[in-house]
């Protein structure tokens, strides 16, 4: 996708990568146009026409004509996905992503149409999709799965979505905020919007998702392509621990010290005393001349 070549490539650039390359499966034996426009425009200056477990493996190890990388940052299907878990530790990754996913958390305030809109736009991206709505009013709630069942009849993307919807969507009734917010931090989603009355009064106490979207008019769509935020996001979960593909994926922090003579004869009773607690003389030894 555009939009994927894009999320990856920018904060790549931005970070000072010297060389960013691009893999995207051929479509008809060539790049599809717009990720070759999408990808030079966000500064990659090499696009790749391999996709899928291959590209994985040859980005991973390298061949004669793609050169061996450093990371590999980018979304993609199941095999993909389970591709770079396996090689984590040859080569770096940014996440293991799994199915897209929203939960929406929506008030008597939250107009019908919008959750809808969003739930049918998660599905759509594929049969094992996610999209749960978190309701705090059963009218509501009600009227949103006749409107995502009206929609389903028309939609051009109505089979996958469709498939998605029966399969993994929900609508789930909270008895007020607290439950939604701990359902919320529970389930840990990818995208989490707040289709409530006063959705910043909730901000400080969320904590595990990818992306937070902030009243009726922050659309997840929105996200995808335009706010400014990056759409490669934890999934299935691991925004309990993890976080999503940005600058800092690409940095490297490093330590480094320097002692002076003064200075590691003050650390060297501490150093010894500790190393030869751990069974380890040859660390207190190497503190003790320093000190002598």
């Amino acid at each position: 996708l555009p939009s994927s070549a894009v999320m990856g490539v920018v904060p790549a650039v931005v970070a000072g990568v010297e060389e960013v390359l691009v893999f995207s499966p051929p479509r008809g034996g060539t790049v599809h146009p717009a990720v070759v426009v999408a990808s030079v425009m966000a500064g990659a200056r090499r696009i790749c026409c391999l996709g899928g477990v291959q590209a994985i493996g040859a980005m991973a190890f390298g061949t004669e004509s793609i050169p061996r990388v450093d990371l590999v940052v980018g979304p993609g299907n199941v095999y993909v996905a389970e591709a770079k878990r396996r090689l984590f530790g040859v080569v770096g990754v940014d996440l293991v992503a799994g199915p897209s996913e929203v939960m929406v958390i929506a008030d008597k305030t939250a107009p019908p149409r919008f959750v809808a809109a969003d739930l049918l736009a998660q599905c759509e991206h594929d049969p094992d999709a996610r999209a749960v709505l978190v309701s705090l009013d059963e009218g509501l709630a009600l009227e949103v799965m006749g409107l995502v069942d009206e929609a389903l009849r028309s939609l051009p993307s109505g089979e996958v979505a469709r498939a998605s919807w029966e399969r993994w969507g929900a609508v789930v009734l909270a008895d007020d905020l607290e439950e939604a917010v701990e359902l919320a931090e529970e389930v840990a989603p990818e995208h989490l919007e707040l289709m409530v009355e006063d959705p910043l009064s909730l901000k400080g106490r969320l904590r595990s998702y990818g992306s937070l979207f902030l009243g009726p008019f922050s659309a997840e769509s929105f996200g995808d392509y335009a706010s400014g935020t990056n759409h490669v996001l934890p999934t299935g979960g691991s925004a309990r621990f993890g976080e999503g593909l940005w600058v800092g994926t690409f940095l490297r922090f490093r330590s480094w010290q320097t002692l002076s003579r003064d200075s590691a004869a003050h650390l060297c009773g501490v150093v010894s005393r500790l190393a030869r607690l751990e069974g380890l003389p040859g660390h207190a030894l190497a503190a003790e001349v320093r000190a002598s």
